[in-house]
């Protein structure tokens, strides 16, 4: 299980890097646009690691409302990060069709990363067979 802790937590890392990088190609490279990019990010890669409070935890209008804006910080996530990885990984030079393919799935990956990383740390809390466990192992 640490394994999976230590990459996702890895590739999470990566996401966000490469989400200041893809901001700052879209938006700009000025001071501004810089220190903008990193809250952002910062501020994605959170959303996307809350991924198990947002869908398990949340309920009513909230959840609705969370649930909406988290789909908006993928989409922001996937396309910053598609940048930054053809930027960064590929500096801009990709003409074939398993480049692209190639970038796609490096992009999909990494974005899932942060999601992938809430889901192994605190699963899903609606699994009665978590609970328990976490609930007996609270009481010894």
């Amino acid at each position: 299980m640490k394994f999976f802790l230590y990459f996702f937590g890895a590739t999470s890392f990566w996401d966000g890097f490469t989400t200041v990088i893809g901001t700052i190609k879209i938006i700009g490279d000025g001071e501004n646009q810089i220190i903008g990019a990193i809250i952002l990010a910062l501020g994605i890669t959170a959303f996307l690691f809350g991924t198990t409070a947002i869908f398990y935890r949340a309920d009513g209008l909230l959840r609705q409302f969370l649930a909406v804006s988290w789909f908006l910080a993928v989409a922001y996530d996937l396309t910053t990060s598609w940048y930054g990885n053809l930027e960064y990984v590929f500096q801009n030079n990709i003409s074939t069709i398993p480049e692209y393919l190639i970038l796609a799935a490096i992009t999909g990956f990494i974005s899932a990363s942060p999601v992938l990383l809430s889901l192994v740390l605190w699963g899903n809390p609606r699994d009665s067979s978590k609970i328990e466990i976490t609930q007996k192992e609270s009481i010894d």
